[in-house]
Formats: structure tokens, C-alpha cells, sequence
């Protein structure tokens, strides 16, 4: 157990600035639990990213002992995940106080309400405050100038809120009904029947689960698709507090003062406990640090703990579903000379569904250590709407084949059948089973391929990442076609002019996304990506110099900016619809250069306080102004991306008539040198169909 005298505290900086957020991390790899003991009984925790910051009643701490503010109180302290600063709701008070989260004492703003306020939360990106009070209404303030900006009523006065990681819903709930908004319009869109008195609740860190803690030592999960109760556990003794893993796999729950339970959620019997003899514990959730090392995070009567949870077991169903998704978006791109008739035949209904599953299967396979040994096969029923042939195994699932309904007199036992080439998935009790077989008829010598469509734990393929309307792929790829000659008309102009060579290479691409709504319906939206590369002696020729970020200074920059310009007003302009929404993704990127003197920044896109930005796959806020100049690369990187969006609100005026989210992403490279300059711009458009 790791101490943290009084000695040391005053060795150390009682409030760490942004930049030494995660120092802290070194200090947490030393050992399995690490104890952080404080002056006080650290309640109320809330982090930013591996950061814990507590409240005991009347004053906000961080992990190292430094009080950050002194009021008295205090039933609420929530951390921006923007990690800029914080919010504090105070008993009978009608307005919460926000801070800068590294800066003592210093208030950043303030929103009132009309009755004393119960709770607030802030939303994923960091960039709007909830607040809401005892009559039930509902505030939403914006965190750039902490006005309000849209409001509802909602059904009770909430006593707990809390946003999704991503940003589609709120859920709130005031101990004995539940309500989950949609974050964006304030509808609601889930209501999950309670019958006990309800002590906490949480996303999972995907927001595809939504979990209700309660009083009587009961958890249920429902999924937030549908909300549709999943799984029910029981025996949590008193249930105080809960936090999803951030595989999804394992809930942590706070059974009692000296005791936390991780409890895996498709098999409940598997349960691990951390004891805390310390006693007073109340809260626990999960952290990462810099290295991807996960930690459960918990409280006790005088310390704040961190134990390293690297025994947890992965959760194979949706490491298999990330890196499956990755490889059907590059598998169902359109070959660039691949005519129309070969793509209708390498790429149709059932060849995608199959390929899907060969790269589950290849997947799986590769994660599964030990195979499974086939018994005696039994043919069982058959479904003539879809075609398929269920065959039995002893001890495992069935599989499923494609057979044409005059085939099936050819299987009349199991010795008529071959199984060749097996290969194995993860099922829905994230166990691996047989996915894959090449089933030979002995007789007519025809060899069927095992798809496993209509397995219910495959089910999440097809909703979440699955089977679009064949007709809406084709026609996605028929446009990356277009796009694509008119990037090589516009490329071709530029270098009969001389503002480009062929050491310059812009990228275009199309893809057809689908999702679910906070409606639970599937919306499918299309995507229209632009980015360039420069061999890095031209770097400096045809896109930025070292130290430059203005779009008009990069001939790269600028080319792309015509090709974007004019996809949108001509192939793509069916996509730019008055009131329809466009997600823009602007990323900037910078090199390593160290940049020993600020340079001049001329204000040309405005002065930026604590901008929520996206780093490295983290949130994050940046600043910079025309006083400060540039000092780093992460500056260099958001300008760059601010000239870009610049330029594109000033050719494309379209875009000013559709609902347009602008979402700025900043990339430092390790390496130095014009190749790690650049700028990649990404389209997405909402329900575009």
C-alpha cells in the first residue's frame, strides 16, 4: 500500500496544472492497491480521465491533498470531461457554481435555476451543463458562456443524472422511477419499469447498456436500443454504487462499507471481491492511465484507492465486434478497377453476409486457444423462408446452412455429410463456440458454407454495424467513383499549373454507416472522407512549411478544399439538405518540432479559450490567442484545422442551412518532418437517405 505523507504534500504542488494530469499515473503503476490517504473522508468523487477529485461536504479536494474551493454544503460535485472544470451543487441553493478545475478558488461561471437545484450533469463532450431543480425542470446551459440554451419539464425532480459517453441520452431518476431523454431534442425515449427504491445507475462505456442499482441488492441492465431488460443479478448486499468495466463485461458494485463486487454479467457466478478493511467505502468506478492499464477507483474513510484490475477477463464478443467492423468497411469498398458487373458479383446479399462471418470466424479463431471436438452430426429442421438447414451438435450450438429447398432430399443422415475447415466464435455467453464448417455432401460432392445468420448472439452484427440495403452499398460506391475522377480532374489542373506534383496524393472516400437512434430505429448515414500525404522532401513545396497553419499557405490544403467544394455542389449537393444533419471532422496535425520561440499567430480565425477538442483519441480543451502566440505543437495542429474550417464555411455556404455540428480533432506525429503536417476532412451526413 502506497502512502502520501503530509511531508510529501508539501513537496509537491497542492493543484497540478493541465499538463501534469496524468504525472500521477507513474505513481499508480507501483504496486497492486495504491492508497492515496487524505486529510479528510473523501466522498463525492468524481475524475478526469486517471485524475480523482472528492468532495467531503464542504470542500472540493484533488488526489494529491490540494483544496481546490471551500463552500459549505455540497451535495453534488461533478468533473467536466472536458477536464477544464467543475460544477458544485449546494443544499437549497438555486444556481450551480461552476470552477477551473486547475486553479483554486476560481469561478468560471454560474447558472441559476427558479427552484433550489437537485442535480447536474455535464454532457460527453463537455460543452453543455444539465441542471435540474425540485419542480422537475430541466436547464441546459451552454459551458462556453453558461447561458441557457434550451430547456424541458421533466417528469419528477431528479436526484441523479447521468450523460452517455456517447452523447445521445440522459438518464435521470429520483429513486423510484427512471427516465432516459434523448440528449439532443429532450424526447423521451425510454422509461424502464422500477419496482424497488433505486440507489445508483450507469452507462456502459459503449452506451449500448444502461444499468439500475437497487435498494434490495438487485442490479438490471436493459439495453438502450429498445430497453429491454438483459441481465438480472442478485445477492449485492447493499447495493450502494455500481460502474461498468470499460469492456462492458464486469460491473463493479459497492456491496457494503469494507467490500466492492465485480461481477461478470453473462455469468453471474463469477464474482471477485476487493475488500477494503479500512471501511467507508461508497463509491467505485474504473480508470485508465496513459498506458491502457485499467484501475477500479474507491474510496474508504481517510484514502482514495487505486487497484490495478488487469485480472478481469476480456470481453471477446466486442473486441470481436471492433475489429470486425474495421475490416467490412475496407472489404466493401468498390475496387478502383473493378468494373460495375464484377462488383455486383464479388459484392451482393449473400456474399457480404458471408464475408462478414469470415472475418468474425477469422477473428475468433485467432483468439480461441483451445478447439472444441465435433461429435456426431444431426440434421434438425430447416426453414424454407430463409433457406437455412439447422445441424446438432452434442454440447454445442447448432450451425446453419444455406441449402435450396431441392437439395434438401440429399440429407438424409449424418453419414451423408463431411465437416471440413471449422473454425470457431465467441457466443453470447462469451464463450467460444463453432462458427465456421464447410459442410461436404458426400453425395452430389457440393460444398455449403456455415453463416450463422440467424444466431441470436450474432445479432449485434447485423443492428449495430450490419446489412444495409445492397442497393444504398452500390450506389455509395458508385459515387466514390465519381468522386474520385473528379479528384483526379482537379489534381490533373493542378499540376499543369505547377501548384502540385505527383509527390502530393489526395485521398477520397465514401462509406455507408448505419447506426440506431435514440428511437431505437436504424438510420443510415454516408460518409464522404477527404485527406492528402506529401513525400516529405516536397512537404514544405506543396503543403505547410514548419511553423505555418493558414489553409491558402498549403497547395495541398487547397486543392483538396476545390475537390471538397466542388463534390458538395454537384455529385454530393442531394446530400446537403436545408435542416438535415452533417457531422464535420476536421482534423489538424502537427509534427514534433520543438518550437523553442511562440510563433505569431495573426487572430485570423479568432482568440480560444478551453476549446473542447479531441486528442489522441482523448478529450481535451485547448487555448490560444493572438497575445499568446503559438507555443505548441497542439496549437499549430488546431489552427491548421481552424483554417480549414475557415475556408470550408466560406465556399460552401450550404452548409449554413443544414444542422452542421463542426468537431474538431488535433494529432501530434512522433516523428519530425512535412509528413506529419497535414489536414483530413470527413463528412458524415445523418439519415442521408
Amino acid at each position: 500500500m502506497k502512502r502520501i505523507t503530509k511531508l510529501c504534500l508539501v513537496l509537491l504542488c497542492a493543484l497540478m496544472p493541465t499538463g501534469a494530469a496524468m504525472a500521477q499515473d507513474a505513481a499508480l503503476l507501483d504496486g497492486e492497491d495504491n492508497a492515496y490517504v487524505q486529510e479528510t473522508a473523501p466522498k463525492l468523487l468524481s475524475n478526469y480521465r486517471n485524475s480523482t477529485f472528492f468532495a467531503d461536504g464542504n470542500s472540493v479536494w484533488n488526489l494529491r491533498g490540494g483544496k481546490l474551493l471551500k463552500a459549505k454544503n455540497i451535495t453534488q460535485m461533478v468533473v467536466n470531461p472536458a477536464g477544464n472544470t467543475f460544477a458544485v451543487v449546494r443544499k437549497g441553493e438555486k444556481a450551480v457554481s461552476v470552477y477551473n478545475l486547475w486553479k483554486k478558488n476560481k469561478k468560471v461561471g454560474t447558472v441559476k435555476m427558479q427552484a433550489p437545484v437537485t442535480v447536474c450533469a455535464f454532457s460527453a463532450e463537455g460543452s453543455r451543463l444539465y441542471v435540474s431543480d425540485e419542480t422537475g425542470a430541466l436547464s441546459i446551459f451552454s459551458c462556453a458562456d453558461y447561458k441557457q440554451v434550451d430547456g424541458t419539464t421533466l417528469p419528477f425532480a431528479p436526484t441523479q443524472m447521468q450523460a452517455s459517453v456517447n452523447g445521445k441520452y440522459l438518464a435521470l431518476t429520483n429513486g423510484t422511477a427512471v427516465a432516459v431523454i434523448d440528449a439532443n431534442n429532450r424526447s423521451t425515449v425510454g422509461e424502464p419499469e422500477v419496482t424497488g427504491r433505486i440507489n445508483a445507475m450507469g452507462f456502459s462505456s459503449d452506451s449500448r447498456d444502461l444499468a439500475l442499482l437497487f435498494e434490495d441488492g438487485t442490479m438490471q441492465t436493459y439495453d438502450t436500443r429498445t430497453f429491454a431488460p438483459q441481465h438480472k443479478v442478485q445477492a449485492l448486499g447493499e447495493a450502494r454504487d455500481c460502474y461498468y468495466h470499460p469492456g462492458g463485461k464486469y460491473v463493479a458494485v459497492v456491496t457494503g462499507d469494507a467490500r466492492i463486487l465485480l461481477v461478470n454479467l453473462v455469468d453471474t457466478t463469477d464474482r471477485l471481491y476487493v475488500d477494503a478493511t479500512e471501511g467507508g467505502v461508497t463509491e467505485a468506478f474504473f480508470t485508465k492511465d496513459e498506458r491502457g492499464t485499467i484501475y477500479l477507483v474507491y474510496n474508504t474513510a481517510n484514502a482514495v484507492h487505486y487497484k490495478q484490475m488487469s485480472e478481469l477477463a476480456p470481453y471477446y464478443t466486442k473486441l470481436m465486434e471492433d475489429e470486425v467492423t474495421t475490416m467490412m468497411a475496407e472489404w466493401e469498398l468498390r475496387m478502383p478497377e473493378e468494373t460495375m458487373e464484377a462488383y455486383q458479383i464479388r459484392v451482393n446479399e449473400e456474399t457480404r453476409a458471408a464475408q462478414r462471418r469470415l472475418f468474425e470466424e477469422e477473428v475468433a479463431t485467432r483468439m480461441a486457444e483451445d478447439l472444441v471436438q465435433l461429435d456426431q452430426v444431426n440434421f434438425s429442421t430447416y426453414n424454407p423462408e430463409t433457406g437455412m438447414m439447422t445441424l446438432d451438435f452434442e454440447g454445442m450450438d447448432p450451425i446453419y446452412i444455406d441449402v435450396p429447398k431441392e437439395e434438401i432430399g440429399y440429407f438424409t443422415g449424418p453419414g451423408d455429410v463431411e465437416l471440413r475447415n471449422p473454425i470457431y466464435m465467441v457466443d453470447e455467453n462469451d464463450q467460444f463456440q463453432l462458427v465456421y464448417a464447410d459442410v461436404y455432401n458426400k453425395k452430389t460432392g457440393k460444398t455449403y458454407t456455415f453463416n450463422n445468420r440467424e444466431r441470436k448472439s450474432l445479432d449485434y452484427l447485423a443492428e449495430d454495424n450490419g446489412f444495409i440495403p445492397l442497393e444504398y452499398a452500390q450506389q455509395g460506391s458508385q459515387e466514390a467513383m465519381k468522386l474520385d475522377e473528379l479528384k483526379n480532374q482537379v489534381v490533373t489542373n493542378a499540376m499543369q499549373k505547377k501548384s502540385l506534383s505527383d509527390h502530393t496524393k489526395i485521398s477520397v472516400s465514401t462509406k455507408t454507416l448505419t447506426e440506431t437512434n435514440a428511437e431505437g430505429k436504424q438510420v443510415i448515414n454516408y460518409q464522404v472522407s477527404f485527406g492528402y500525404t506529401v513525400d516529405a522532401n516536397f512537404s514544405e513545396k506543396e503543403d505547410f512549411a514548419p511553423g505555418r497553419y493558414k489553409a491558402e499557405q498549403s497547395a495541398a490544403a487547397q486543392t483538396m478544399l476545390q475537390i471538397i467544394s466542388k463534390a458538395l455542389q454537384t455529385d454530393f449537393a442531394q446530400y446537403v439538405k436545408e435542416g438535415k444533419k452533417v457531422i464535420v471532422k476536421i482534423t489538424g496535425s502537427a509534427d514534433a518540432s520543438p518550437i523553442k520561440r511562440a510563433i505569431p499567430y495573426g487572430g485570423e480565425y479568432g482568440n480560444f479559450t478551453d476549446v473542447p477538442v479531441w486528442q489522441n483519441g482523448e478529450q481535451t480543451t485547448i487555448s490560444v490567442s493572438k497575445a499568446s502566440g503559438i507555443s505548441t505543437n497542439e496549437q499549430l495542429a488546431f489552427l491548421r484545422a481552424m483554417g480549414m474550417k475557415t475556408a470550408i464555411l466560406k465556399n460552401i455556404t450550404a452548409l449554413d442551412k443544414m444542422d452542421s455540428q463542426y468537431d474538431t480533432y488535433i494529432e501530434q506525429g512522433e516523428g519530425v518532418g512535412g509528413q506529419f503536417r497535414r489536414i483530413h476532412v470527413d463528412f458524415t451526413f445523418i439519415d442521408a437517405y
